[in-house]
């Protein structure tokens, strides 16, 4: 049994979340996880004041650099690795279902670009997640609506309000896996009940960014067949630690990687 909590952020008064956090170690045995802060939505909560002013200084045009979808190879590499057990409605993965990204977060920025241009105006964000998730939607125009974890000291997704929300037209639900910053881990089956469970057709972007982190089994990475709608993030540069050398794959229909890479 687990001891739901209410925290408000950049409340002074956290004297209630640590008693439930001490409830709950005593009564699992387990260190308790780290809060993400997204129980409620607050429009203010983003980057630190003096990182968002000095992101606002830099220059306007990128640095001349090679768009990752010239690595042929790579792709197929990665629909190799990824392909070994995961497909996509029922299709095994190939280098047409990869693009390679400088990073998770750009993967994040492409796949959320790609539903505005497919005709997506909400996005539902299951929480807790990256922030930069909501920053970007917002920036790209969405409404966005937060909806809370059943249970934010296992990060139990709450599949029928999650249902509930999406149940609107031009709709996109963001589930994030592991669970940002609690580092709760989905299962497939989990995953598939949440997504069995939205309404015909939503589409869905995964941020499976830290997948993996730790390794609990001989591959960090589960085998699936994820449905034609879903568009999924992942970055194995934070898995094998190579924080410095980044990289961002993005998993998608064939079309909506043509639209990535154009985009």
């Amino acid at each position: 049994m687990t001891t739901a909590v209410s925290f408000l952020p950049g409340s002074a008064d956290l004297e209630g979340v640590m008693a439930a956090l001490r409830g709950w170690s005593n009564q699992t045995g387990a260190e308790p996880r780290m809060l993400s802060g997204w129980e409620s939505e607050d429009p203010a909560f983003g980057p630190p004041r003096d990182l968002a002013m000095q992101l606002t200084h830099l220059p306007a045009a990128p640095h001349r650099y090679t768009y990752c979808r010239d690595f042929a190879a790579a792709r197929d590499l990665a629909a190799a690795h990824f392909g070994q057990r995961l497909t996509l409605n029922g299709r095994a993965l190939t280098a047409e279902h990869v693009a390679l990204v400088a990073n998770g977060t750009q993967s994040l920025l492409l796949a959320l670009a790609v539903l505005r241009e497919r005709g997506v105006r909400r996005l539902v964000v299951a929480a807790p997640c990256y922030y930069s998730a909501v920053a970007i939607a917002r920036h790209l125009g969405m409404t966005t609506r937060i909806v809370p974890a059943g249970d934010f000291l296992t990060g139990r997704l709450d599949g029928a309000a999650l249902a509930r929300a999406a149940n609107h037209a031009a709709t996109a639900v963001l589930l994030t896996n592991p669970a940002y910053s609690l580092g709760v881990e989905y299962t497939p089956e989990r995953l598939n009940a949440v997504l069995a469970a939205l309404p015909s057709g939503t589409p869905v972007v995964l941020d499976e960014t830290r997948l993996g982190l730790p390794w609990h089994r001989a591959a960090p990475w589960y085998g699936a067949d994820l449905p034609g709608e879903v568009l999924v993030v992942r970055s194995p540069s934070k898995v094998f630690g190579l924080h410095g050398a980044k990289l961002g794959i993005l998993l998608a229909p064939p079309s909506w990687i043509r639209l990535a890479e154009r985009l």
